[in-house]
């Protein structure tokens, strides 16, 4: 655990676990502030208070991370994502991070589909005349109807 992120470096540039070893041309290693882990949690109880104040009914989690410190470590963004985690009153709904998005454009399709879901959620428990000209309301409806 007192392992150095150079120190990881180090050794997972000697791996030898699988065949690619044999051609890989560079090592992929994450980049970033070190101590971003630390800030987070330090700054975890503000975030926490604002949703006290605030108590959604509804959160959208973009990414790993923001899954990671709502709902736990144990859920992974691959595996959730587009699904419900129910928190008390509140229900969460992990979504690929916009930056995923960037690197590769296939995830969109899945993120409009449990963007979609979001929003008939929002109807279903907050507004139900709640209108977007991209979403109908029942299905084919594509305009308001006044």
């Amino acid at each position: 655990m007192g392992q150095t992120m150079e120190q990881l470096r180090e050794e997972m540039e000697q791996c030898r676990k699988c065949d690619l070893w044999q051609s890989r041309n560079h090592l992929i290693f994450g980049e970033g502030n070190d101590h971003a882990p630390q800030e987070s949690a330090a700054c975890l109880p503000w975030l926490n208070r604002q949703l006290e104040l605030v108590d959604p009914r509804i959160m959208i989690l973009l990414g790993a991370t923001a899954l990671k410190y709502m709902a736990g470590t144990d859920y992974r963004i691959t595996r959730v994502r587009g699904n419900w985690i129910r928190q008390g009153n509140r229900l969460m709904m992990p979504v690929y991070h916009p930056s995923a998005l960037l690197r590769n454009p296939a995830l969109k399709r899945d993120t409009w589909e449990d963007f979609k879901k979001a929003v008939y959620k929002y109807r279903e428990l907050v507004d139900p005349d709640h209108y977007s000209p991209h979403i109908p309301l029942n299905g084919n409806q594509t305009k308001r109807e006044s």
